[in-house]
């Protein structure tokens, strides 16, 4: 393989990953705002059923929320964002460096993960302000 056939390869590996990552995301939001949907349901409609009358039972049934929605699913979510980033950046590495023997620079991307975690934070407070709002709504 030729270092243009090597050079293609690695910026199709980065587009690749980029775009699982965007598609992950997109899945996530939708996710997230299709629950923050059901948690507003719960709180205008569980008024009537006998089982939810306690403020035990809701606040029981919000950790059980809560717990399941981070550990499950936030947190696959973003590990999977981290892995889709580092192998992107990897690939993006190699091609520079297959660019860099020909005195050709890409300009340099700032691999340090800042901010990545910032929609996970949020989507996260959301979702407890919901939750306490379920249990202290009555």
């Amino acid at each position: 393989m030729d270092d243009k056939q090597q050079f293609d390869a690695c910026m199709s590996i980065v587009q690749t990953t980029t775009q699982i990552r965007k598609n992950r995301q997109d899945y996530e939001w939708r996710f997230t705002i299709s629950f923050w949907t059901l948690i507003v349901a719960a709180i205008f409609y569980t008024g009537n059923l006998p089982l939810f009358d306690t403020r035990c039972v809701r606040l029981w049934a919000a950790t059980v929320a809560i717990f399941a929605y981070v550990c499950f699913w936030l947190v696959g979510v973003h590990w999977g964002h981290v892995r889709d980033r580092k192998i992107g950046m990897h690939y993006l590495k190699t091609a520079q460096d297959i660019l860099s023997n020909y005195n050709i620079a890409l300009p340099q991307v700032d691999n340090r993960l800042k901010f990545q975690w910032w929609g996970l934070v949020f989507q996260s407070l959301v979702t407890l302000l919901l939750l306490s709002v379920f249990v202290f709504s009555r």
